[in-house]
């Protein structure tokens, strides 16, 4: 009798499990002729149109307590992010007020693009909180987005808040084409019960590392 292979089975097993888990990490981001504005209330057609997503993980693994959801879409010169941050809003943490400071240390999100992949050497963060006050940082040696080149508006309800964020390609000096796909993560910090959320599987629970980042792929 021929003695079967177990281990090429577990092998072959854990490789489809693996490349089934990253491909659940993927978004599309819908083109759009009519701009979404932003002001933080998320009734803009294209939001209709958007695929949504909620997989979000505590960042260091687990379920969240609180509940985060997200759409993505673009136009030729824009990347346009919508976020629904669900927590009792009478509990947010606002202590940085003013662009440039420690916003991920309030209730915050934080939009992460690495343009460059599946090269992992680069990325791009747009911080903030909901004041709105804006942080933008750049990693492996590109250049730091400029605050005249994204903006947030913040919506605020009693069991939620809205965030709508408009990113000029110009920020990451380059554009991208129907079917490109870069790396991509929403980061959430949520202070009133001590969690961050990442819609990326993180590694070692580090926003900072764009090998946890998902894929967002722009199309029509």
């Amino acid at each position: 009798m021929k003695r079967f292979n177990w281990g090429l089975l577990v092998l072959v097993l854990v490789m489809t499990l693996g490349f089934s888990a990253a491909a659940d990490k993927y978004v599309k981001a819908k083109f759009t002729t009519t701009p979404p504005t932003i002001d933080g209330v998320l009734d803009d057609e294209i939001w209709k149109q958007a695929e949504k997503k909620d997989d979000f993980l505590v960042s260091t693994g687990g379920k969240p307590s609180q509940k985060t959801e997200f759409w993505v879409a673009w136009d030729r010169d824009y990347l346009y992010v919508a976020i629904k941050n669900y927590v009792n809003t009478d509990w947010l943490r606002q202590t940085v007020t003013e662009d440039n400071g420690p916003t991920w240390d309030d209730d915050e999100n934080s939009v992460f693009i690495n343009p460059a992949y599946p090269e992992l050497a680069s990325m791009l963060q747009y911080s903030f909180n909901s004041v709105p006050a804006r942080n933008g940082l750049a990693y492996g040696g590109t250049n730091t987005p400029e605050l005249d080149m994204w903006e947030v508006a913040i919506k605020t309800e009693k069991d939620f808040y809205t965030a709508e964020v408009k990113i000029s390609f110009e920020s990451a000096e380059i554009w991208p084409e129907v079917g490109d796909e870069w790396g991509f993560n929403i980061g959430r910090n949520c202070t009133s019960v001590g969690e961050a959320y990442s819609w990326g599987v993180l590694i070692n629970g580090n926003f900072i590392d764009a090998a946890g980042f998902g894929v967002v792929e722009f199309v029509k």
